[in-house]
């Protein structure tokens, strides 16, 4: 509990939510999660049968306080760009994106700004895990599987909770349902309280 109110004090906004909605206009806060998720990776030529491929990856940083959550969208903007350069590929090549947003004001209002300028141009889907299974350190990998699993399949699977998206998100193809996959290139993002921001670039076997 004094980590809990610890946390709380310094994220200036609630850190705990009765209602985990990514990207929805009554959102309060994230809610933990727990378990685990792994991903077996090999080199190309393998002779395991593949759910698809990493194509690129980056990773990058912004200046914020210990337990605050990103505030700078041309920092995220610019680590998702880096990893689209590294598995050569364009932002307008991009066509479902699994975002970090997990109900926080901050987080999720500096993503969106950070998706609507990257993609200016183009309007890949974009969802997030983290309405069902919630915040912490297994979500980037959570992610990534979903993506593979969903994405062979063929689908993109809907933001849990979310009913009224925020304005904040307006620009954004929010999945507000199961959609069809429009192809296989998934940008992940795994954007952590402190500043650390990963992107991954996949590509899901069709």
């Amino acid at each position: 509990f004094k980590a809990h109110d610890r946390f709380k004090i310094m994220s200036a906004e609630p850190a705990f939510s009765h209602r985990l909605a990514p990207f929805d206009l009554e959102r309060s806060g994230f809610v933990l999660g727990e378990g685990g998720f792994g991903l077996w990776l090999q080199r190309e030529g393998g002779t395991v049968s593949r759910h698809g491929q990493v194509l690129g990856a980056a990773a990058g940083g912004s200046a914020v306080p210990l337990n605050a959550w990103p505030d700078r969208p041309d920092a995220l903007a610019r680590t998702m760009t880096l990893a689209l350069d590294d598995a050569g590929l364009t932002a307008a090549d991009v066509d479902v994106v699994y975002a970090s947003a997990n109900a926080t004001r901050t987080l999720d209002a500096t993503e969106a700004a950070a998706l609507n300028t990257l993609f200016a141009g183009s309007r890949p889907v974009v969802t997030s895990v983290k309405g069902a299974l919630g915040e912490s350190g297994m979500s980037g990998a959570a992610s990534c599987a979903a993506a593979f699993l969903c994405g062979r399949a063929g689908w993109v699977p809907p933001i849990a909770g979310l009913e009224t998206p925020d304005p904040v998100a307006a620009g954004l193809h929010l999945a507000t349902a199961k959609v069809a996959a429009p192809g296989p290139i998934v940008l992940v993002n795994s954007f952590a309280s402190g500043g650390a921001l990963f992107s991954v670039v996949l590509e899901v076997a069709r």
